[in-house]
């Protein structure tokens, strides 16, 4: 039997096929009265928006009560995921080309480095990031965690 983060997982997974949303994570916790379901979205494009959150907490919460998917009282809360988050899949990276990002990665001596500059390339390979005059290519493989830097 699937646990309840596996159900929600596949069913929003389903219902965000076809649009330009991806699901980030789900978060589930308890209260001594109700579940907290806490459920990361973004875009592959722009900003995950205030009122994209009301929409998709719209359709999320239709989904969950018509299957009756959540045993319970449940309180739902829709974000985007945050600048603080790492970043994991290639469209990620595709959509904060230009960013300043900090990536650890491994070096040629296998261990971990840091390096921060801009992103410029993502391609099948792997990124470049440029800081000054340096430009670093990391391959995918040799990535550990990226993430975005705020721009201040």
């Amino acid at each position: 039997m699937d646990s309840l983060q596996e159900t929600l997982k596949r069913q929003i997974s389903s219902m965000l096929k076809g649009t330009d949303c991806h699901l980030i994570e789900i978060r589930i916790s308890n209260t001594k009265r109700f579940i907290i379901i806490r459920i990361f979205l973004d875009r592959e494009v722009g900003f995950f928006s205030h009122r994209d959150c009301v929409e998709w907490s719209s359709h999320i919460r239709d989904e969950i009560d018509a299957k009756n998917l959540v045993p319970g009282d449940y309180r739902l809360e829709i974000s985007s995921p945050g600048i603080e988050r790492p970043l994991r899949e290639r469209w990620e990276f595709k959509k904060n080309c230009e960013k300043r990002l900090i990536a650890e990665y491994l070096g040629g001596d296998k261990t971990a480095h840091k390096f921060t500059g801009i992103l410029t390339e993502v391609g099948d390979d792997g990124i470049s990031l440029k800081s000054n005059k340096i430009v670093l290519q990391i391959p995918w493989n040799n990535l550990l965690k990226a993430k975005v830097l705020p721009p201040w």
